[in-house]
């Protein structure tokens, strides 16, 4: 099933739903989907129709047409675009390695998002990069440092130092990885 695309379901006399266009034919295979197609009345407008596998979202939409004494009403399922965030958290949350957003405006501001395999190795990020405790003392101002050149310079940064794993209980060599972004509010972000 294509769930990108615009799924159109027309139902003249005869009263059965049936697939008005290419995207719609493999839909009307779907046990989930067909148990739910039955259930909708004429002139009924159903709010959303959700992909039980996929999760993605569908706005629905019934319209009654007449055309040449021929009354037809026809079902049009639009796929939501999810959020931004919810693109991210998605796409974050699949990766084995940490994964933080922070905003850029000041060193104190909290994670915009941090996904689970940071959480779970560094705990709950704080206020800031420089404020994480994981990070080790030694090598914060080098951070600090490294952090204001990304600022000043807008480019790209690659930056070693070692960071509290809690999991293996010792601190460990990590690597950031960092380059300036564009939040949806016009603030720059890394």
């Amino acid at each position: 099933m294509n769930s990108h695309k615009t799924i159109l379901f027309v139902r003249g006399s005869q009263m059965k739903w049936q697939p008005a266009n290419e995207a719609a034919q493999s839909w009307s295979q779907d046990p989930d989907f067909s148990g739910w197609l039955e259930n909708i009345g004429e002139n009924q407008n159903p709010a959303v129709w959700q992909n039980p596998r996929t999760q993605v979202r569908y706005t629905t939409e019934v319209q009654t047409l007449k055309i040449a004494e021929e009354t037809a009403t026809l079902l049009v399922l639009t796929p939501e675009v999810p959020s931004f965030f919810t693109m991210l958290e998605n796409l974050g949350d699949a990766l084995a390695c940490g994964f933080v957003i922070y905003q850029l405006a000041d060193n104190a501001s909290p994670p915009l998002y941090a996904n689970a395999a940071f959480r779970q190795h560094f705990g709950e990020p704080a206020e800031g990069l420089l404020a994480q405790t994981a990070v080790h003392p030694q090598d914060r101002p080098a951070l600090q440092r490294a952090l204001q050149q990304l600022k000043t310079e807008r480019g790209t940064l690659r930056h070693s130092l070692r960071a509290w794993d809690k999991t293996q209980g010792c601190y460990c060599a990590i690597q950031i990885e960092a380059s300036m972004g564009c939040c949806l509010n016009g603030e720059r972000c890394w």
